[in-house]
């Protein structure tokens, strides 16, 4: 399976097989996609439009799973090993965290904020030279790329336990 992003905003998914491939049209999205990331299993997709964040079966039928408040963006998504929560960070204003949304585990009704709000005034730039996804392991820590303020900006990985959260 491919998720494809045409250069006229249109999301496709593509399944290839021993026949060649099919391709369907991903429906129910809202504003252009700036993100996308296949859960673990392979069968979902999580899509972000910086606003809202949606989940997309092999169908390429798409529900709204997320909406921020206006100026939230919501980027660097990442599934956890068991495909039931995504990982994202939050930018609002100069700052951003990261929090946890549950999927499909049917344990918390809202995001749970997993991180304090640290600088994020060059988080586009960082994001052009490399990747910002929270590397998710099989033992519930996540090892996320955040920012600490001073004379400048400075990355910094933090190593964070969230097995509390997600048992």
């Amino acid at each position: 399976m491919l998720a494809v992003l045409s250069a006229d905003d249109i999301l496709y998914i593509v399944a290839m097989n021993g026949g060649g491939a099919t391709q369907t049209t991903v429906t129910g999205l809202e504003g252009r996609v700036r993100q996308f990331v296949w859960s673990s299993d392979g069968q979902t997709l999580a899509v972000t439009n910086f606003s809202k964040i949606f989940k997309v079966d092999l169908q390429g039928n798409s529900l709204e799973i997320h909406a921020g408040i206006a100026g939230d963006q919501f980027r660097d998504m990442t599934w956890s090993p068991d495909s039931q929560w995504l990982v994202y960070r939050v930018l609002r204003g100069g700052g951003g965290w990261f929090e946890l949304l549950d999927v499909d585990a049917g344990k918390i009704t809202e995001p749970a904020v997993l991180t304090a709000v640290t600088s994020s005034n060059n988080a586009s730039t960082y994001s052009l030279q490399m990747n910002m996804s929270p590397a998710y392991t099989a033992a519930n820590e996540l090892y996320l790329l955040e920012f600490i303020s001073g004379a400048i900006l400075t990355p910094r990985v933090t190593l964070l336990d969230i097995s509390g959260v997600v048992q």
